[in-house]
């Protein structure tokens, strides 16, 4: 006995001694974190002596049961169907990293990257965050810059972030519920991020904001400002609240086109919100924010119970100069951290008061209109189903992956799978709980109610409570009611007595007479505002309406009113009397719709100075609008321009030789459906201001329905273009350009038709296309210095029966852009058609299919660079055995033997003929919405032109 205890004794150090070395192990790290975080770093979590040592005990028993199960952790990531992003660092570059966090790990070293099916790539990363969940732990979120040559889902920087909470998807999930708003934010994904071989565990994937992001969206480039005053950011002697100043705001984006130091819209911006209590205040937000778009973030906000934008951080705006409004981006939201760890849910929030600019926005009641029908579409329409169920099906894909993950730290605990599981999934229902109390509360308020009382002959006084707007209110007579039919509507507000004219919104049916306005109940903050604890309440406000009809003797039976956008018509409570109250503090509650006649042109009119023009505008036959130098005309309405052969309208130089006018421009939807014919307009230049600018004589801005016939455009000046749209739907029929400066017509996210149109002498291109979807038929450029058609960055184009003569390029098609070209002659151009890969925001170059067309006289002819290809089918090519094979793919059909047969077998009508055809429709690209998309898979955008 005594023996084997000697023996167990000598061999007792194979035991103690590993045990020892993992003691000391323990004990080093527990040191080392403890006296980092417990007593030199300023963190919100509370690292005491005991946590850092169960911290890392929990870390090492984690991270060991990972290593012995490697095979079977490699399993179940590939289970997941997520991505999986490897990065690798060399170690001397992570001790650079880490040398003295966190400032040590803002600067970029090299690396490289690769991800499931793609080869290793070369990239920068650094760590990213103030925050220590961000960089304190071994899950650290890192901020990755590739070469502009090979990004990396089309974007060059992206983050993968750490997620900072038990549930892990929160973030995630906001962003795709942005997405579902119609809302721009950044792309997200949740993946698996492995360094150096070492599973770190699941990350959120998030794109860096910035003018790809700002493409993404259909939207044009511009300013994107970030305005943040926390963590590293912060500084003493100044304010810390961002709403305060423009200084502390930054851009992460930037419009080339104005100085970068440029900052108007932010100041006008900050200008208006300083005093919100003043009529002045709140029609300047209105006018400076987009407000349909601030409606849908509002009603994010409440959907995901977000506080993390507040007075000093988070908050993104891009302007856009062509719609001239701030819009909103979302960022970093951290939606449902209210979501509850244990027991029933606490209390959802109505209304996100945690901002100077919260508080002012729910006292203005264009912008509650907007977030009712940002909620009411979100409800209807179904996304809200289609949401929760996506998020249950990413919550299941979770729960493998997180079989694997060793390193989740939350509040300085290391959680285990089976927990943060368990709270992803109460977030879920969360989720849903917030849905179901906000469609109750927002939607089907069952305190909204409406009464009236009668004032005498077709007057009433209406009383209104509850959250839900009445959008239409309907008067019901006892015979029928003869027109025409004027509404007054008064009320007491913020600003005193309102007195509206709703002649407009008035119509006769039968024997009632119908009001579609829009009146919302007053609203009423309490508590610290602002603050979690505020609160927004409605209370009983009161409308006087008068509506006069020629049946003065008609006798008044009921009163109905519709609530919401889709809510049905329902009888309104009549009472004896109602005591006239106030709707103060609000202002502006009934929005004015008087009856518009529209502003008439006729002989010689006079254009001085700048000129805008807020209701329809009909310019007669034979007019002639004559600016002066510098001179600009704007119309917010529909425009009527209808000359004729004989009596053209012009737009001109009010004296030959003057320096150049500026610009016509038509912008809003309340343009929609203009129409121009037999127009002329020559020597003008464009109009450039601080908030908006109009980069040609002629510029359609954000117009739908646009028709452009038998006009004629001329010598432009200064600027870019002669002719600009953007965010618009026009068709050019029988027009002339001739000797444009620069481009002569430019569409930029834009659907545009050119039929049976002259470009003659363009100073550059004739037609440049950014984005957009067009049709070119019939038509003829003559000389262009550069480009006939420039189709670029992601445009998608169809070119037929269209004649080319001595243009430097013909056609060129670029930055993932894709031509059909049928029935075309090029003669005399050095290249006919050209492919290739200018701007590094895109993956690819441009590609173009030419069928039927004759090539001839040119020193290139066809080209393409390596990322661009053109398919060439039964066509005439004239240099065909000198040309550039390079991504050029040609079949047997190509005929070079003779011209005269070439062109009489591959044309279907001969481009000689084009004056003498007659009317065809034109062939349809189909929707913007869907034909595009099944086309090809939607790419990303670039940034710059």
């Amino acid at each position: 006995m005594m023996k084997t205890m000697r023996s167990l004794w000598r061999l007792s150090w194979i035991v103690t001694l590993p045990i020892t070395i993992v003691f000391l192990l323990w004990a080093s790290r527990t040191h080392h974190r403890y006296s980092e975080f417990g007593l030199r770093q300023t963190t919100l979590d509370d690292l005491s002596l005991y946590k850092s040592g169960k911290l890392e005990f929990d870390h090492m028993a984690a991270s060991l049961r990972v290593e012995t199960d490697a095979l079977g952790v490699a399993d179940r990531l590939a289970q997941t169907g997520l991505r999986t992003i490897s990065l690798f660092v060399r170690e001397g570059n992570l001790q650079r990293l880490n040398a003295n966090l966190p400032s040590s790990g803002q600067e970029y070293v090299k690396g490289a990257m690769a991800s499931a099916g793609d080869t290793v790539q070369e990239v920068d990363l650094r760590y990213r965050g103030d925050s220590v969940y961000h960089w304190g732990y071994w899950k650290k979120s890192w901020r990755v810059k590739t070469d502009k040559s090979e990004l990396f889902l089309g974007m060059r920087k992206f983050n993968l972030i750490a997620p900072r909470t038990a549930n892990v998807l929160n973030n995630h999930l906001a962003y795709r519920l942005a997405g579902h708003l119609g809302l721009i934010g950044p792309y997200s994904e949740v993946v698996n991020v492995v360094l150096n071989g070492e599973l770190l565990g699941v990350y959120i994937l998030t794109e860096q904001l910035d003018e790809s992001t700002i493409r993404r969206h259909s939207r044009m480039p511009g300013d994107l400002y970030s305005g943040d005053i926390a963590g590293l950011e912060r500084f003493r002697g100044h304010s810390q609240w961002i709403f305060d100043q423009p200084g502390p705001w930054k851009k992460v984006a930037i419009n080339n086109h104005f100085e970068e130091s440029a900052r108007a819209p932010l100041e006008e911006f900050l200008f208006y919100l300083r005093d919100p209590y003043r009529p002045e205040g709140q029609r300047g937000l209105s006018r400076m924010l987009d407000v349909d778009a601030m409606g849908r973030s509002a009603a994010f906000d409440v959907l995901t119970q977000t506080t993390h934008s507040d007075n000093s951080h988070n908050w993104r705006f891009y302007y856009d100069p062509w719609k001239t409004h701030l819009v909103p981006v979302i960022w970093d939201p951290m939606g449902w951290m209210q979501a509850p760890m244990e027991g029933p849910p606490e209390g959802v929030f109505h209304d996100i008061l945690m901002s100077d600019l919260h508080v002012a926005l729910l006292q203005n009641p264009d912008f509650l209109r907007a977030r009712h029908r940002a909620l009411e579409d979100f409800f209807r329409g179904g996304a809200d189903k289609l949401f929760l169920q996506e998020a249950r099906d990413l919550t299941e894909r979770m729960e493998l992956a997180l079989e694997a993950e060793p390193n989740h730290v939350f509040r300085a605990e290391l959680l285990p799978r089976q927990v943060v599981v368990e709270r992803t999934q109460a977030m879920v229902d969360y989720i849903k709980h917030v849905f179901d109390t906000i469609r109750e509360v927002h939607l089907e308020d069952a305190r909204s109610y409406e009464r009236f009382q009668r004032l005498g002959g077709e007057a009433i006084r209406l009383a209104l409570d509850g959250r839900i707007p009445l959008t239409e209110l309907e008067l019901v007579f006892d015979r029928p009611i003869q027109g025409p039919v004027s509404a007054n509507i008064k009320c007491k507000g913020g600003n005193g007595n309102e007195n509206a004219d709703g002649s407009g919104a008035a119509s006769i049916h039968g024997s009632s007479v119908k009001l579609a306005c829009s009146l919302l109940a007053p609203v009423k903050l309490s508590g610290t505002v602002p603050g979690r604890r505020a609160k927004l309440h409605t209370q009983q406000g009161t409308y006087d309406i008068y509506v006069e009809t020629r049946t003065p003797e008609a006798k008044l039976l009921a009163v109905r009113a519709r609530r919401g956008i889709e809510g049905a018509m329902a009888s309104v409570s009549e009472v004896k009397r109602l005591k006239r109250s106030s709707v103060a503090p609000m202002m502006h509650l009934v929005e004015p719709k008087p009856v518009r006649e529209p502003v008439v042109f006729s002989g010689d009119v006079v254009i001085e100075g700048n000129r805008v023009i807020e209701d329809d505008l009909v310019i007669r036959a034979g007019t002639r609008l004559l600016f002066e130098p510098g001179a600009n005309l704007l119309a917010k309405g529909r425009v009527l321009a209808e000359g004729t052969q004989d009596a053209k309208i012009e737009f001109r130089p009010r004296v030959d030789g003057q320096e150049p006018w500026g610009v016509f421009a038509i912008k809003g939807s309340g343009a929609d459906g203009s129409q121009f014919t037999h127009c002329h307009f020559e020597e003008g230049n464009g109009w450039k201001q601080p908030l908006a600018e109009y980069s040609a004589m002629f510029s359609i801005h954000h117009v739908q329905r646009v028709l452009v016939e038998k006009c004629t455009f001329e010598d432009s000046r200064v600027v870019d273009d002669m002719v600009h749209g953007v965010y618009s739907e026009v068709t050019f029929r029988d027009c002339k350009f001739v000797r444009s400066l620069f481009d002569a017509l430019d569409m930029d996210i834009s659907d545009v038709v050119v039929q049976r149109c002259d470009f003659i002498d363009s100073g550059n291109d004739s037609v440049d296309l950014m984005t957009a979807r067009a049709i070119v038929d019939e038509t003829k450029f003559v000389r262009s210095v550069d480009k006939g058609v420039s189709v670029g960055e992601d445009s998608l184009v169809a070119i037929t029966n269209t004649f080319f003569d001595r243009c430097l390029i013909g056609v060129q098609t670029k930055d993932e852009s894709t031509a059909t070209i049928a029935n075309c002659d090029f003669r005399g151009c050095e290249k006919a058609v050209d492919g290739l890969k200018k701007n590094w925001r895109y993956n690819g170059g441009g590609e173009a299919f030419i069928y039927k067309s004759h090539i001839s006289g040119s020193t290139g002819s066809l080209g393409a660079d390596s990322s661009s290809r053109l398919i060439v089918r039964d066509c005439y090519v004239e240099d065909i055995d000198t040309i550039r094979r390079k991504r050029v793919d040609m079949d047997e059909s190509v005929d070079n033997s003779s011209p005269r047969k070439a062109a009489e077998r591959h044309f279907v009508r001969h481009p000689e003929d084009i004056e003498a055809m007659g009317d065809h429709g034109a062939p349809s690209l189909g929707s913007t919405s869907g034909s595009r998309r099944g086309l090809r898979p939607k790419r990303k955008k670039a940034a710059t032109k």
